[in-house]
């Protein structure tokens, strides 16, 4: 009888030496998914900061959520007046055109650059961005 009382009471001890290893794996499984679930609720938030900031800049910068008209038609003479203004084909919506002028009014301008050419210069863009945006006023 003692011996089966002691057999028994080692299975007990090892019982509850497995029971509270399981118990410690379920609590960390508990605290790997509790992380992950922050992690991912931490990286959905970081999201719709860089949404909600992306969206202000679009409004600051004039931009909406409208469709853009196509744009009009690429010829030459566009294209020339596009690349005296410093941009590309490709950059040749309104919102470009006018960062670009002020980039180069902000160079070339006769009150900032004294430089010999500047003013050529500076005409040449102005008239540039004047042309390209009545082309995008009419074509609208």
């Amino acid at each position: 009888m003692k011996i089966y009382e002691n057999f028994f009471a080692v299975i007990k001890l090892k019982a509850m030496k497995y029971s509270s290893m399981f118990e410690e794996m379920d609590d960390a499984e508990a605290r790997y998914k509790r992380n992950r679930r922050e992690a991912a609720a931490n990286t959905q938030k970081k999201q719709e900061r860089r949404e909600a900031k992306a969206e202000a800049n679009r409004k600051r910068a004039g931009a909406t959520n409208k469709p853009q008209p196509p744009p009009p038609p690429l010829n030459a003479t566009r294209a020339h007046l596009l690349y005296s203004l410093g941009l590309s084909v490709y950059q040749d919506t309104p919102l470009h055109i006018k960062a670009a002028f002020r980039r180069m009014a902000l160079l070339y301008h006769p009150d900032k650059n004294k430089a010999p050419g500047s003013a050529a210069r500076f005409r040449e863009a102005r008239a540039a961005y004047e042309k390209l945006m009545d082309l995008e006023n009419t074509i609208v």
